[in-house]
């Protein structure tokens, strides 16, 4: 297989679940050029750690054709797109668009389109990896052994250096809290990420208070807010910096998000919280534990903090 397509449209957690299936299908091909479609802000960490080869953003206009609502205009695809031997899509539900039915329609090559839908009582990602594993006929690589991200050739910033940088030089053991989601209903209160923050300080543990673009309506608040003295807030790291934060941590604390799922793909201890409606299909992979209630409110403080004593005692 010289040349292989894969499509995974949606924000950081999105790509994250399907990881594991990138993974696999890098084992099974080792020599062949993968070109992954997503949001390219995401997709270059799968680059940057040899995954994948090229990127194509999901918002290219090379993409047009087969988005077509006709057959006919789907039919005069790109160049480019005759070449691949193999094209794989993972997709979030039942429905299907216009691309999945002019993917089927009109390309001759090997095609798996994997859809997961809210009936599906597995977790995603290894819904994803069952089914791709399925396709490929690898049935002796298990969902561990592709579910972290390798930085051997690079990719990430080591998390000390980066704490360094911030001013918090000789700190050793240290914590990652990420307050924030891509939505509001599915964030925990920051007054208590705050009173957690205090408490860790008063243990003696230090950290970082992280913050992206999504949480821009909680920086009025945090830069108000006195940190404890052991801890920074770093706003809007790179991919790279975040993955070094997360691959030193002793702990990583967030919501349902995309920074949590790439602190389960970092191989850190996660602690995520999450929405009980969420957690099934959602859940992240690796060393995490999960609190949940109905509403994300109703997690309470006392219990999360009795789970990161718990983590950390016996880390």
């Amino acid at each position: 297989m010289e040349k292989i397509l894969l499509f995974r449209w949606g924000g950081l957690g999105d790509l994250c679940v399907a990881l594991p299936s990138i993974q696999l299908i890098r084992k099974t091909y080792a020599d062949a050029r993968i070109t992954l479609v997503c949001q390219r802000g995401y997709g270059e960490l799968m680059a940057k750690t040899r995954l994948v080869d090229a990127l194509v953003d999901g918002d290219s206009p090379q993409l047009l054709p087969l988005f077509a609502a006709r057959a006919d205009e789907a039919a005069a695809r790109p160049d480019w797109f005759h070449a691949f031997g193999l094209v794989v899509g993972w997709f979030s539900g039942k429905k299907k668009g216009d691309l999945e039915r002019n993917l089927e329609g009109v390309y001759s090559g090997k095609l798996h389109l994997i859809y997961y839908h809210d009936r599906i009582q597995e977790q995603m990602s290894v819904f994803f990896f069952r089914k791709t594993a399925e396709a490929l006929d690898r049935k002796d690589i298990s969902f561990e052994e592709c579910a972290t991200l390798s930085f051997d050739s690079g990719g990430a910033r080591e998390g000390p250096n980066f704490i360094a940088i911030e001013g918090k030089k000789g700190i050793g053991k240290y914590i990652v809290v990420h307050p924030g989601s891509g939505s509001e209903e599915k964030c925990w209160p920051l007054p208590r990420f705050l009173a957690i923050l205090e408490r860790l300080a008063r243990t003696g543990l230090g950290g970082v208070l992280v913050t992206g673009e999504a949480e821009a309506r909680m920086q009025p608040i945090l830069e108000k807010t006195a940190l404890p003295e052991a801890w920074s807030w770093v706003r809007c790291p790179s991919l790279s910096e975040l993955c070094g934060l997360l691959r030193g941590a002793a702990l990583y604390v967030g919501n349902d998000s995309g920074v949590t799922h790439l602190a389960a793909a970092c191989g850190a201890r996660v602690l995520a919280l999450f929405r009980r409606d969420r957690e099934n299909a959602w859940r992240p992979f690796g060393q995490t534990k999960i609190l949940s209630a109905d509403d994300i409110e109703d997690i309470e403080l006392e219990a999360v903090w009795r789970k990161i004593s718990y983590l950390l005692a016996s880390g």
